[in-house]
């Protein structure tokens, strides 16, 4: 809250990155158009976004004089905190840190936003679109408006969140389980990077299976030889995948269609069909499907694996090249995805 000297002195200050007036209320019940949510949900995306080493405010009720005085308007109701909470829940990822109350000066009413400096794993951007925000655009404060953040202000956006100190952020459990499963179905962030959060999350918890889940991911699963039960454990990264140990070269621009490259490997002696596991690391299948992206005439992609994957471990171990299709590597992306929601969901 803030006291009568706190609020005077901010209505004499004018309009910047950290300080909004506005004359009106969001009117959430009459928008037919979703114009009002979209505006309520840019603003706090921007002003938790912002660079700053203070709390910032959105002031409802002050309008401004061609002379740009102020003018007392007040509300003509109050409103609660938690309709504004229920409008950001579900939009955006990470949930921002905000509080809404109402303030009575000189007989009239007033609605504050307040914005804290707050540490957040990462720049916060919407999971939905809205009129004027866009899914996985992150928005801050220029000046007096918001704008959408590129190149280097994500950046400087990002390392200013990572120097704040982490007591800053001290959510309990449930709301950072919450947190890392809108950003798996928001779909937006590289898996690669909620990991790393949810990795970070279990190791502060003590949360054994979700720390073996997370570091497997994140650095490649390490098979022992006594594990008997993997292809139980890692059934979501086992699916059938072409092989060959033979030195052949297949050309990735191929002119036909991937069933015809299949129906190929079928056809010929020099290559062989196993339902093998995938062991890399999610960095790793980030990297193939950019390749599939990057180039979108390629047909096929090509890793080599040890034949102890799927050939006895009393065999002689030699190197294969095994052949993944655009379709089984994003497959194969979607079932860890699949698989992290829930383990999550166990937790909750």
């Amino acid at each position: 809250m803030l006291t009568d000297t706190e609020f005077f002195n901010i209505l004499s200050r004018p309009e910047s990155s950290v300080l909004d007036f506005k004359t009106e209320m969001y009117d959430f019940a009459s928008d037919g158009n979703l114009i009002k949510p979209g505006a309520f949900v840019k603003d706090v995306i921007s002003f938790a976004n912002t660079v700053r080493s203070e709390t910032s405010y959105i002031i409802v009720g002050v309008g401004e004089g061609c002379d740009g005085s102020k003018i007392l308007h007040g509300l003509k109701s109050s409103f609660d905190d938690a309709i504004f909470q229920d409008k950001i829940k579900g939009k955006v990822i990470p949930r921002p840190i905000f509080a809404y109350f109402n303030l009575e000066y000189k007989g009239l009413i007033f609605g504050v936003f307040e914005f804290p400096v707050v540490k957040y794993p990462y720049p916060i951007s919407a999971t939905e679109k809205l009129k004027g925000v866009e899914v996985g655009c992150i928005y801050h404060r220029f000046g007096s408006s918001n704008t959408q953040a590129l190149g280097l202000e994500v950046i400087r956006i990002s390392d200013w969140l990572r120097s704040l100190p982490d007591n800053q952020a001290d959510e309990d459990l449930a709301d950072q389980v919450a947190l890392n499963l809108r950003a798996l179905t928001a779909n937006t962030l590289n898996l690669s990077v909620i990991f790393t959060q949810i990795y970070a999350m279990a190791r502060k918890y003590r949360l054994d299976r979700l720390i073996e889940f997370a570091a497997s991911e994140l650095q490649g699963i390490d098979l022992v030889e006594d594990d008997v039960n993997y292809q139980e454990r890692y059934s979501y990264r086992i699916q059938k995948q072409f092989f060959t140990p033979y030195e052949i070269e297949i050309d990735p621009f191929f002119r036909g269609s991937s069933q015809d490259i299949q129906n190929f490997f079928k056809k010929s002696d020099k290559f062989y069909e196993y339902r093998l596991l995938f062991n890399h690391s999610i960095s790793k299948v980030e990297s193939l499907i950019k390749g599939f992206n990057d180039k979108p005439n390629h047909m096929l992609a090509t890793i080599t694996m040890s034949s102890e994957q799927f050939v006895s471990k009393s065999t002689k171990e030699y190197t294969v090249k095994v052949f993944i299709f655009y379709d089984d590597i994003m497959k194969l992306y979607n079932n860890i995805r699949q698989k992290a929601v829930d383990i999550l969901i166990q937790l909750k």
